[in-house]
């Protein structure tokens, strides 16, 4: 599932688009696809409720024909 959230918690302020990956009651743990440079959970941890706003969901299974 990948989605674009707005994280305003932990002073980011962010627009993301991340897979997410686990769900542990309210909290997120999201990720990107680059694990060595993306900005995710693994280096901001769990997203709170209070800390999210959803904006969408990718949906890859659409695709686009020329």
């Amino acid at each position: 599932d990948v989605r674009i959230e707005h994280i305003t918690g932990q002073n980011l302020g962010i627009n993301i688009v991340k897979r997410l990956i686990k769900i542990d009651g309210d909290n997120w743990w999201v990720e990107g696809d680059n694990k060595e440079f993306s900005a995710d959970s693994r280096s901001f941890g769990w997203v709170k409720p209070e800390d999210r706003q959803f904006l969408g969901v990718v949906d890859l299974s659409k695709t686009i024909s020329k």
